[in-house]
């Protein structure tokens, strides 16, 4: 019988007590028509051991093992690829978290009409002991489901909490090559992909508790202080109470920003542009557009008149536009200093 929904969970060294209650939140789901793909990104013998002893306790998991270390993102990107074409739907899982019986089959129902192509819920934030730490993901951060521009800057969509048509792997795999410097997020990039071309459905409940601990390679975001929000006014007023401290962060920080920031996120948006040529409407493809040409002078206008916006700082892309606004005047200076110094040296006379 075909299975009609792939979850596919990334392992690497787990607590092993974390990821057999994982395991046995996701054999209890009320959706029974499933496969769970377990890709291992090399985990020791004796921990792959026991996490080939908990999957063998249900054929519906399909445990598969790496020849090299691949990273986080890599490792989802190996079990997608693993995942069966007959699927209907792909669910990613993390290794160590606790799925509610009902997880799936919502999420399934909240992708009933055609055009959405993915759906998320909100989660409730706990230790590893299961003690509530919040109620909800979403208590110090805006959610965005909507508006392409705030997600392709920064994501919202929580792989675990996701669910997806099979047909975004066509358009996904395989994942684009970002700098190694640089944050890969498998679901960031999916995400992008759906709502470029449909939309996104957020289900206002939790559906899984988000596991805290100590091994996290991605945790929860805490609430920003004032001193790190974002938008141009609060920006302007800091630098006003402290240009030359404002100054000095701002410069020290310039190439990490242009480096980490401004030159992965324009080779995620062309790689995107590549993919969904066509694929999209009007106004997403100018979004699309004008962050594959980030660095130009007009994605800097669009960025400031976002920054501007952002008057109290608490915007759902977490003041990203101003670090991308430090970074592209860094790679411009980085341009015109060596070019002006060579410059230079070619009019220096010569000395006889």
């Amino acid at each position: 019988m075909v299975a009609r929904i792939a979850i596919c969970m990334a392992t690497f060294e787990p607590r092993l007590n974390l990821f057999e209650r994982q395991v046995e939140s996701i054999r209890k789901q009320t959706e029974r028509s499933f496969v769970c793909i377990v890709s291992d990104d090399g985990s020791s013998q004796e921990v792959y051991g026991e996490i080939r002893r908990i999957c063998a306790r249900d054929t519906r998991f399909v445990l598969s093992r790496g020849e090299r270390r691949r990273g986080v993102y890599g490792n989802f990107e190996r079990a997608l690829s693993l995942a069966p074409s007959e699927v209907q739907y792909v669910a990613f899982s993390d290794q160590d978290d606790v799925w509610y019986p009902e997880k799936v089959a919502v999420l399934a129902k909240a992708l009933d009409k055609p055009d959405v192509l993915l759906a998320y819920s909100d989660m409730r934030i706990v230790d590893a002991m299961g003690r509530l730490l919040a109620p909800s993901f979403w208590t110090d951060r805006r959610n965005n489901f909507e508006d392409l521009g705030s997600l392709l800057l920064q994501n919202t969509v929580t792989g675990a909490a996701s669910l997806f048509r099979r047909e975004l792997l066509e358009l996904a795999l395989p994942f684009p090559v970002v700098p190694s410097s640089a944050y890969q997020y498998h679901d960031h990039w999916l995400a992008s992909l759906a709502l470029s071309c449909g939309r996104i459905v957020f289900v206002p409940r939790p559906l899984h508790d988000y596991v805290q601990h100590s091994g996290n390679v991605v945790g929860r975001h805490e609430p920003l202080p004032d001193e790190l929000k974002g938008g141009l006014a609060r920006a302007g007023l800091r630098f006003i109470r402290s240009p030359r401290r404002r100054l000095s962060i701002a410069v020290g920080h310039a190439r990490l920003y242009h480096d980490r920031d401004v030159v992965p996120l324009r080779l995620l948006a062309r790689e995107l542009e590549r993919r969904v040529a066509g694929r999209c409407a009007k106004g997403k493809r100018r979004t699309i557009r004008r962050i594959a040409r980030l660095g130009t002078p007009s994605s800097l206008l669009w960025l400031l008149a976002r920054s501007a916006r952002d008057v109290r700082g608490d915007s759902e892309t977490l003041g990203v536009e101003n670090q991308l606004i430090t970074g592209i005047v860094w790679g411009w200076l980085a341009r015109i200093g060596p070019t002006a110094l060579r410059k230079r040296r070619r009019r220096r006379p010569r000395i006889s």
